[in-house]
C-alpha cells in the first residue's frame, strides 16, 4: 500500500521520475554541470525540455509529499490495525486511550501554537 500511494505522489509509478532525474544527461546531471539554466539554451531529456535549475525545489516537493504520504499511510495501517481491536466501539474500556488521545492531541497542537 505504501509504495502504491507513494508512486501516485511521484506521478510515475515505482519512483520512475526520480530515477529521470538521476539518470546520466537528466535534469540532475545537468544542474551539476551548469548546463541548459535559465541563462542558456534549453537542452531536452528524452524529449522534454528540461529546467534544471528547478530541480532543488521539485525534489524538495517531492521529498515533502512521499515522507507526508508515508506518515499517512502508517497511521491509518496502525489505526485500522487498532480500531480491528475493539470489541465494540462503546466499550468503557477505550476511555483511558481516547484520553490519552485527546491529551496528545491538545498537546501538538498547543506545540504548534507556540512561538519559537
Amino acid at each position: 500500500m505504501l509504495r502504491a500511494v507513494i508512486s501516485i505522489a511521484v506521478l510515475t509509478g515505482d519512483g520512475r521520475i526520480v530515477d529521470e532525474y538521476l539518470a546520466d544527461g537528466g535534469p540532475l546531471s545537468m544542474l551539476e554541470q551548469g548546463i541548459g539554466g535559465q541563462d542558456q539554451e534549453r537542452l531536452e531529456f528524452r524529449g522534454r525540455v528540461q529546467f534544471p535549475e528547478r530541480l532543488h525545489v521539485v525534489a524538495l516537493v517531492i521529498d515533502i509529499t512521499t515522507r507526508l504520504l508515508a506518515d499517512m499511510a502508517t497511521f491509518f495501517s496502525a489505526t485500522a490495525e487498532e480500531a480491528k481491536s475493539w470489541t465494540n466501539a462503546k466499550d468503557p474500556a477505550l476511555t483511558p486511550m481516547t484520553r490519552r488521545r485527546l491529551e496528545a492531541i491538545r498537546d501538538r497542537y498547543s506545540a504548534l501554537s507556540t512561538p519559537d
